[in-house]
């Protein structure tokens, strides 16, 4: 079975959107911003991190034929 390159492709984009959204919250020095903003970036970080880490065990698994310990 090799990489899914659409999977992989779609996953990049919602990185990237995430990244270009963040990036429009932190123009703002910190401290003006609302709750509702520190909220919403802290909920992109962790869709990237979950978007990346799908990214990596696909890879892993698709290209190197491995399944991960944990």
């Amino acid at each position: 079975m090799g990489v899914d390159w659409d999977y992989v492709d779609s996953l990049i984009r919602d990185v990237m959107d995430s990244i270009n959204r963040v990036n429009r919250y932190v123009g703002k020095p910190y401290s003006e911003l609302s709750e509702e903003e520190r909220l919403a970036i802290r909920y992109l970080i962790i869709t990237m991190v979950g978007s990346l880490n799908a990214l990596a065990l696909h890879i892993v698994r698709r290209h190197f034929n491995e399944r991960p310990e944990t």
